[in-house]
């Protein structure tokens, strides 16, 4: 993902994105089809959503122009150094993007294919359980619905809070071990724990296995020791960054995740397929996923080369030491006592978990504007509302539709086939259009939030607003309103890249991997909290309000809608320019200060003029 700069500004430092868990599980009939399908899947939107955004807005014309007068930067030298030594190996060692899109589209397959049977396996489970006139056959126990949506739910809940700390403290972790030791060993670790996590699943859905809800929700939480789909990601983008020239990475990262987008459409249907070719063996998607995992670990490393340089590894070990050093003097510094020092110590290796949520906090400009600061809170706030409406009402949402309209395994394949794919489809197909229309309209900016931006974020908004209405208001009986749901919660998947192409705007470019691991921080800390308080509210009223969770996500996403027009636009690039570009200004673009002027225009420069006069007064 790049972006242009002023002439003189370095190429950005591409570091690992930090990375974000997002606490989901299985449910009784669907909350591990919405957690691969909603919540993974908006990360992968988010991932990607900076390089399709702009691709579509036509961003790469402008940096090819300063590139040439630049000089060659660290990062640039290590990526020539590398390609070069590269060359020399075959092409099945070669690092490559068709080797990562197959080895990533492996563990994608193996993750998608489970779903389906996960739900059904896990659902006879608690029926054992809950039954207690066929403790050993889950297969033929009668469950009471009522009770059953309110054992799972309490078990979710366990569950999401389990995941949701893991993901927390380890969002920013992962991504400095993968600076510090590279990305295969990266791939490597989050295989062979995917591998553990699939054979965990399996035994404690064997019906020899007794049913136990604490073996269920541990066995299904192993998984968040890897990160989720998103480390994937977020290391494939990595491995990216380090292997392609900055001109190509868009066409990359695009590439990569419209191979995970195909592998979510069409995993449930091939663990679907497996399930009838084998007489309906339910367990068959597991051995398959067993399999396709194992390959995964030997190719990543047989044939996965490392992409880091080495001398970027060392020179994050070195920053990590020196990091190290740093919180270890406080435990020789005298003039406390022991037991203070080493309680400081330890607040200070938690703090340094959440040191990336630095970044949300700008400092002004320049010339003292807080317009930049007010402006990435605002979007902050933003993104929190978008999940709570989206990803975090799926949950309950998913149990409440199971219960009024019984769904089964075939129709709730269907369901998730239709999520995910339906979402690529938007945003690889309509949300180019759709930007296209706009570029028509209104005029792009580089260094502000534009009206391009502002009528994305709105239309997506408006649309998840209309989903979650039409759900609470409309009261059918045979679940068309699934269908409407998806179709409008589908048309809000360019939010998310929107709202990260705009950070980008305002933020450091030697920074990105920090940025999008605050973001992960702030979306990882938002589900740990909102979609259990969801499900309980649920559990506590299924039997007589059941749609009455809906009303915070409904209030949510109607109060995101209104934060938009809180968001200001600034045609002045000097008025938002930060503190590190104070001695970027050179002589060239004195002389030149109307250069890409096109881009610098504005719909509504009255604004700009009223912010400007605020700022200097």
């Amino acid at each position: 993902m790049t972006e242009s700069l002023p002439a003189g500004d370095q190429e950005p430092n591409e570091g690992s994105p930090l990375l974000r868990q997002n606490p989901l599980g299985p449910d009784l009939e669907g909350l591990r089809a919405v957690d691969v399908t909603n919540a993974e899947l908006e990360y992968v939107v988010e991932s990607t959503g900076v390089a399709l955004v702009e691709e579509a807005m036509g961003n790469g014309s402008s940096q090819q122009s300063t590139a040439t007068d630049e000089p060659e930067t660290e990062e640039a030298r290590w990526l020539r150094e590398s390609k070069l030594k590269h060359s020399k190996l075959a092409w099945y060692y070669r690092p490559s993007l068709s080797l990562l899109c197959f080895t990533v589209a492996l563990m994608s397959l193996a993750e998608t294919m489970v779903v389906s049977p996960s739900i059904i396996l896990t659902t006879q489970k608690v029926c054992q359980g809950i039954s207690p006139g066929s403790p050993s056959s889950p297969d033929k126990a009668r469950c009471d619905m009522p009770m059953a949506q309110s054992t799972f739910s309490s078990i979710q809940s366990a569950q999401m809070l389990i995941q949701g700390i893991v993901g927390t403290l380890l969002a920013g972790k992962l991504g400095e071990l993968s600076d510090r030791f590279g990305r295969k060993p990266i791939f490597q670790y989050v295989g062979f724990v995917r591998l553990v996590s699939i054979l965990a699943i399996v035994y404690t859905i064997l019906p020899s296995t007794p049913y136990s809800r604490w073996k269920i929700i541990l066995a299904n939480s192993v998984q968040a020791l890897s990160g989720g789909l998103m480390l994937t990601i977020a290391n494939g983008n990595s491995y990216i960054t380090d292997c392609t020239e900055p001109k190509d990475r868009t066409i990359a990262i695009s590439m990569l995740m419209s191979t995970i987008y195909a592998c979510i459409g069409t995993g449930p249907l091939i663990g679907s397929a497996a399930i009838k070719l084998s007489s309906g063996n339910n367990y068959m998607p597991f051995v398959i996923a067993v399999v396709f995992i194992t390959s995964f670990i030997i190719f990543t490393t047989i044939f996965l080369t490392e992409s880091r340089h080495i001398n970027a590894l060392r020179q994050s070990q070195t920053k990590f030491r020196d990091r190290r050093r740093s919180f270890e003097s406080v435990l020789t510094n005298s003039s406390s006592i022991s037991v203070t020092r080493h309680g400081r110590y330890q607040a200070l290796k938690i703090l340094d978990l959440l040191s990336p949520l630095k970044k949300l906090w700008l400092p002004p400009s320049v010339h003292g504007s807080l317009i930049p600061r007010y402006t990435v809170l605002i979007l902050v706030a933003l993104d929190v509302l978008f999940i709570i409406s989206t990803t975090g009402m799926v949950v309950p949402l998913v149990l409440y539709a199971t219960y009024k309209y019984r769904l089964d395994s075939v129709h709730l394949g269907y369901f998730i086939s239709f999520i995910g794919i339906g979402r690529a489809i938007v945003l690889l197909v309509l949300s180019p259009l759709f930007l296209h229309v706009l570029k028509k309209m209104y005029t792009r900016l580089d260094n502000s939030i534009d009206s391009i931006d502002l009528m994305s974020l709105r239309t997506a908004m408006f649309s998840v607003v209309v989903s979650i209405a039409a759900i609470l208001v409309w009261d059918d009986t045979r679940g068309l309103i699934l269908l409407v749901f998806a179709v409008f919660q589908n048309l809000s998947a360019f939010f998310s890249p929107t709202l990260q192409a705009t950070l980008v705007k305002y933020c450091s470019k030697s920074s990105l991997g920090e940025l999008f691991g605050a973001i992960a921080l702030v979306r990882s800390a938002t589900m740990l909290v909102f979609p259990p308080v969801l499900l309980l509210v649920y559990a506590h009223t299924n039997t007589t309000k059941p749609k009455i969770f809906m009303i915070v996500p409904l209030l949510a996403s109607i109060l995101a809608f209104v934060l938009t027009f809180m968001l200001h636009i600034v045609t002045d690039p000097e008025l938002l320019r930060r503190p590190s570009q104070a001695s970027l200004a050179t002589s060239s673009q004195i002389a030149h200060p109307n250069k890409g002027s096109k881009d610098q225009r504005m719909s509504t420069p009255r604004t700009s003029r009223k912010l400007s006069s605020n700022n200097r007064g």
